[in-house]
C-alpha cells in the first residue's frame, strides 16, 4: 500500500484479479469520494456507474477514517457486491462493499464475503441483467407501487423476478450468512420465506 498526503492507493481483489485503486483527495472533480470510487470501479466491473446504488467501506467518507481503514487492512481488499431491482429507479442497481482481506479466511465463505457468488460466471450473468434495458423495462412495467405496504411490495418484487428467472441473482444468501439471520424478524421472514428462487419451467 502506498499513501501520500494527497493520495491513497489500495489493492482490490475482484474475481481472482488484483487492481490498483488510487483515491486522489485533491481532485476537485469529485466533491464526494464515493463518486470517484464509482468511476474507478466501472472499467474493472464493466457495469456503467449510473447503475451503481452505493458503496461501503465500513465507514464514512472522511479522509482520515478511510486512510485508517486502508492502513489497518494493509491496503488489500476484496470487492463484494449485491444487486436488486429498485422500483424508484426502474432498473436493477448494484451495491459494492470493500472488505478488508484480513477479515476473509482463505478459500472459505464468511459473514463478509461469499466465495460461491463471487465467481465470473455468477457476476457475468448479473452484469447481463443490469445491462439489459429491455428486461429491466419489462420488470418495471409489472410493478405497481403499494404506498406504505413494504411487505406486499417485497413479495410482489420477488414473484416478478422469479417470472423473469433473475431472482436467484438477487436473493441468493450464502449459507454462512443465512445461518446468522434473525428469523424472529418479520422483515427477514418475508424476504426469505419461500426460498424457491426460480421456476423449474424456465431455463
Amino acid at each position: 500500500m502506498e499513501e501520500q498526503n494527497d493520495k491513497s492507493t489500495l489493492q482490490l481483489e475482484f474475481l481472482g484479479e488484483y487492481h490498483d485503486i488510487v483515491i486522489d483527495w485533491n481532485d476537485d472533480n469529485y466533491e464526494c469520494k464515493e463518486t470517484q470510487l464509482f468511476e474507478l470501479l466501472e472499467p474493472i466491473t464493466g457495469i456503467p456507474r449510473q447503475f451503481y446504488n452505493e458503496i461501503h467501506l465500513r465507514s464514512d467518507s472522511r479522509k482520515e477514517t478511510i486512510c485508517d481503514i486502508i492502513r489497518i487492512a494493509d491496503g488489500r481488499f476484496h470487492l463484494e457486491y449485491r444487486a436488486g431491482f429498485y422500483h424508484w429507479r426502474n432498473h436493477t442497481q448494484i451495491s459494492y462493499t470493500l472488505v478488508p482481506e484480513n477479515l476473509v479466511p482463505e478459500g472459505e465463505c464468511c459473514i463478509h464475503l461469499c466465495r460461491h457468488r463471487n465467481t465470473k460466471t455468477f457476476f457475468n450473468k448479473l452484469k447481463d441483467i443490469i445491462n439489459n434495458d429491455q428486461l429491466n423495462a419489462k420488470i418495471a412495467s409489472l410493478l405497481t407501487p403499494h404506498g406504505e405496504d413494504d411487505r406486499r411490495e417485497v413479495i410482489l418484487m420477488r414473484e416478478i423476478c422469479k417470472q423473469f428467472n433473475v431472482s436467484q441473482y438477487f436473493y441468493s444468501p450464502c449459507i454462512t450468512r443465512y445461518m446468522r439471520l434473525d428469523f424472529e424478524s418479520e422483515e427477514v421472514r418475508v424476504l426469505f420465506s419461500g426460498m424457491r428462487l426460480y421456476l423449474r419451467t424456465r431455463g
